[in-house]
């Protein structure tokens, strides 16, 4: 396994900055400019921008903070909290994987969806009635097309949701039953839960 050249110093911002911990840039570039010490992330502190600077320093110490070598429960990345007051926080390397999973089911659906929706309302755009009949049986038939697409893929994200919610009821506690009930609970309230939002 490759040894990094920033895995010491990683581990060393650790051990200041335990995981679940807030940073504030002027707080990252004060600590690396005490610890750094000949270090070759050092080097880092001779960028002019300061933007530059705080992202530079942020790979270098995120590149071996997740470094194979390294026990699971000391692996970490910094995030960006707030990009504008250069704010960071540090999270587990497992959690964040952990997150950027759900994130990913998450973002999927949406493209998956969103690409035939906006095919379907460009087609609905159509002055279908000064079409010729040949032109007419092709928007007919592109429409057909991408209706057979979607409903299985909202079928399909829509169970996988379904038994998302689930699990996560029942991991905190709720039977089979009770996270069943509860769902359904939830989409009777929804209508509501989207007027009190647009009412607020």
């Amino acid at each position: 396994m490759s040894l990094s050249s920033y895995e010491t110093i990683a581990q060393s911002f650790l051990d200041d900055h335990p995981i679940g911990s807030p940073v504030t840039g002027e707080r990252l570039l004060a600590w690396t400019t005490q610890k750094a010490n000949g270090h070759v992330i050092s080097s880092d502190l001779n960028i002019a921008d300061p933007r530059k600077k705080l992202s530079t320093l942020r790979r270098h110490l995120n590149e071996g903070a997740r470094s194979q070598n390294v026990a699971e429960d000391r692996r970490f990345i910094i995030l960006v909290e707030d990009a504008k007051r250069a704010s960071f926080f540090v999270m587990g390397y497992a959690q964040y994987s952990h997150q950027r999973a759900v994130q990913a089911f998450v973002r999927s659906a949406g493209g998956a969806i969103s690409p035939i929706n906006s095919a379907l309302k460009l087609l609905d755009d159509i002055k279908i009635e000064e079409l010729s009949e040949d032109a007419k049986q092709e928007v007919s038939k592109d429409r057909n097309d991408l209706e057979a697409i979607k409903e299985p893929v909202r079928k399909a994200y829509a169970e996988e949701t379904d038994r998302r919610m689930v699990t996560a009821l029942i991991d905190r506690g709720q039977t089979p039953e009770q996270a069943r009930a509860l769902l359904t609970s939830m989409q009777t309230l929804e209508p509501y839960q989207r007027l009190m939002h647009k009412l607020s």
